[in-house]
């Protein structure tokens, strides 16, 4: 049986491991400090090149509305006109935050168009209510929107639903700024 020595066999390895593990998490805490870059505040450029569309701008013809915002609202922005963008995320059938969209409205409150920018819905079932058909029927519809005031999607209840309440919320963001 071999002779073990607690000082060479145990507590010498252990405190190189430590040492190891010490430089590995100060080199990994410095490339992270070097590389980490602040979110930047206001619209997401592509949710940006969304509202110009539906505002029949430019990015640079619109002014960012600073403010604190909830309900899933990250941005906002306005034209010299007064019509509204807003860029918020809502949650459908697949989670929390599971759709990105962007609802432009025009000074008296309608809707213009809406722009479904990324989601997590099932593909070919949850998916159809971003289509054409279904996004389309809210352009002119202003105030709160019901589920009765459009044709939903069968299969998509919950992802239809999500886009009413985003709609809604934008709205009511848009009235308000």
């Amino acid at each position: 049986m071999k002779n073990i020595k607690p000082l060479n066999d145990i507590v010498k390895p252990s405190l190189v491991l430590v040492l190891v593990a010490a430089v590995v998490a100060g080199a990994v805490m410095s490339v992270y400090r070097l590389t980490y870059e602040e979110p930047a505040d206001g619209m997401p450029e592509e949710a940006g090149i969304a509202a110009a569309e539906l505002l029949g701008t430019t990015p640079e013809n619109f002014t960012e509305i600073p403010g604190e915002y909830s309900d899933g609202i990250i941005a906002a922005v306005r034209t010299e006109n007064k019509s509204v963008a807003v860029n918020l995320t809502v949650s459908g059938y697949s989670g929390e935050d599971s759709i990105d969209m962007v609802v432009a409205a025009s000074p008296d409150g309608k809707i213009i168009g809406l722009r479904i920018l990324k989601s997590r819905e099932t593909p070919n079932i949850g998916t159809k209510a971003f289509e054409p058909e279904f996004l389309d029927q809210f352009s002119g519809k202003s105030k709160t929107v019901e589920r009765s005031d459009v044709d939903i999607v069968s299969g998509a209840t919950i992802t239809c639903d999500a886009v009413l309440e985003g709609i809604n919320i934008a709205l009511s963001a848009a009235d308000k700024i």
